[in-house]
């Protein structure tokens, strides 16, 4: 039997065996809470890990498990950024190469390509992106166009005030959203396709690497509690230039500010909260027929194909950067403010690029964006209203409720547990407009004159609602032979409202500009954070 090999000092000390749970509990790591700062967590995690110097290999590595899994346990924020960051801590004092310290995975890294030796003409290389993704991809019309110039302003981040959100939602799996993260992946700069990250792990990764965040699964982000809580307000800052989060970092605690800037995608199934909807442009993903074939995809393949794309994107943007940045397209009175921002980009990007590619992006923006429906429920009423009032300049609040709650696929016959809308509920709803009801002339029923509304129709209504479907004038319309054009669908979930002033559960408002989400309660439980059962295999 050979004898064991001498231990070099070079290696550190000796490893020797540690028993986890008497430190946690000494160190106060057990006592944590959700509700403990992270002053709190990072005070307890120092101690810890300050007794477990000298501690190596598998022991070492059950101390980090342990501690994680009791902070995971009474539901601690953000507490596997931290367990890693005090143990990298640790390994940096022990010698050892803190990438190394927890034994698993690899390091998050990104690399620029090389730009492309030669001029490259932007509106032929705009072509080339789209015939790369319709090779892969069953897009609803508009993508097409987004989804190459989405590319080349990942390549101009620095440049934009504004970084453009995308979207990939649909209505079940197997729809193509995972399909176009990863043509995405190939061909946009500093690609990370990740799921369920944690908020330390989101603010460190984009504040070292600026990278094109792709968020599979994103239904991460409707989930309870804090640590979701503060995945939504991370992505939501982010899409503006010099955004920052604070946080605590380093020996002293001292607080820090973050960068979040950047492009990002998500894709799920169903809808992201509205305050993130609200700054993303929605691709609408739809299942493909069975007829309808796409080339395989194949990474690996096409890998020297990508790189090239990569590489002329790279050259494009950094000899065109002056004129990005000095590009100015005009607004388009089909989008609200917040819309035309994130599309601005896009539109520079085209203008620069030359060719049809600026008209063309205009269309695409008109059918995706042009005319998106209202994420609230009162700004659902404000539409609805618009329509039922027509021409006319008067009428009774009973004439109304009975319009609205005859309307089908709206929120207003589902009101009240299903009784329907009410006056006095259309009045609460009205209120926090300035909206109020009126008596008729002759002073014997009450109601809304139209002038009172015109105000808040101007506001926040984009435009006409021209674009709803004809209906049938029949009887079910009541007195209103001016209500002529249905609504776009709403749907509601089977939660009932209980007080009819207020709606619980999600709304899914949806018309060809792509679906918003108004989401009070109802969220997904934060556990896992994800169903497996939603996953969106490659169609």
């Amino acid at each position: 039997m050979k004898d064991a090999a001498p231990h070099h000092p070079s290696q550190g000390p000796v490893s020797s065996p540690v028993d986890p749970l008497p430190l946690l509990q000494e160190t106060g790591v057990s006592a944590l809470t959700k509700y403990s700062s992270v002053t709190t967590v990072a005070a307890a995690l120092k101690q810890y890990v300050a007794k477990l110097n000298g501690t190596r290999g598998l022991d070492l590595e059950t101390a980090r498990v342990m501690a994680y899994r009791e902070l995971k346990a009474h539901k601690v924020q953000d507490g596997r950024g931290l367990v890693l960051a005090a143990f990298a801590e640790l390994a940096t004092r022990n010698g050892t190469p803190p990438a190394t310290a927890a034994q698993q995975g690899e390091a998050v890294a990104f690399a620029d390509p090389e730009p492309w030796p030669d001029a490259v003409d932007g509106a032929a290389l705009l072509a080339r992106l789209e015939a790369f993704v319709r090779r892969f991809l069953a897009l609803p019309p508009g993508a097409d166009v987004l989804l190459p110039a989405f590319v080349l302003a990942t390549y101009a981040v620095e440049i934009f005030p504004v970084a453009p959100y995308l979207v990939a939602h649909s209505p079940a799996p197997q729809c193509g959203k995972t399909r176009a993260l990863e043509v995405l992946e190939l061909l946009v700069r500093r690609p990370w396709r990740t799921i369920v990250p944690s908020t330390a792990v989101l603010f460190r990764v984009l504040q070292e690497s600026v990278p094109t965040l792709l968020l599979d699964e994103a239904e991460v982000v409707n989930g309870r509690g804090d640590a979701a809580a503060d995945v939504r307000a991370l992505l939501q800052s982010g899409y503006r230039l010099g955004a920052f989060v604070p946080r605590c970092g380093g020996e002293a605690n001292e607080v820090r500010n973050f960068r979040v800037f950047g492009v990002k995608a998500f894709a799920l199934i169903g809808q992201l909260p509205p305050a993130l909807f609200d700054r993303c442009i929605p691709v609408e993903m739809q299942r493909r027929p069975r007829a309808a074939q796409l080339a395989r995809f194949r990474p690996l393949r096409l890998a020297a194909e990508a790189l090239a794309l990569r590489r002329q994107a790279r050259r494009w943007v950094s000899d065109h950067a002056t004129a990005l940045r000095e590009a100015d397209p005009p607004p388009l009175d089909a989008l609200d403010e917040r819309q035309q921002e994130v599309w601005d980009p896009l539109f520079a990007i085209g203008l620069v690029a030359g060719g049809d590619w600026y008209e063309r992006l205009k269309t695409a923006a008109l059918a995706i964006s042009g005319g998106r429906e209202p994420e609230s429920i009162g700004l659902t009423l404000l539409a609805d209203l618009h329509v039922v009032f027509g021409e006319q300049t008067w009428l009774t609040s009973a004439d109304l409720v009975q319009a609205l709650n005859a309307v089908e696929g709206r929120p207003w016959a589902d009101w009240n547990r299903g009784k329907g809308l009410t006056a006095n509920a259309l009045a609460r709803l009205l209120k926090p407009f300035a909206i109020a009801p009126t008596y008729s002339p002759d002073k014997t029923v009450r109601g809304y004159r139209r002038e009172a509304l015109q105000a808040s129709w101007a506001a926040y209504l984009q435009s006409e609602p021209s674009n709803y479907p004809e209906s049938s004038n029949d009887a079910t319309n009541g007195p209103f032979d001016n209500y002529r054009k249905s609504p776009p669908a709403v749907v509601a979930d089977s939660r009932d409202n209980p007080d009819g002033d207020s709606l619980s559960g999600s709304w899914t408002v949806e018309n060809a500009g792509g679906p918003g989400l108004w989401t009070d309660e109802g969220e997904p439980d934060p556990e896992g954070w994800f169903d497996p059962s939603l996953e969106d295999p490659a169609p």
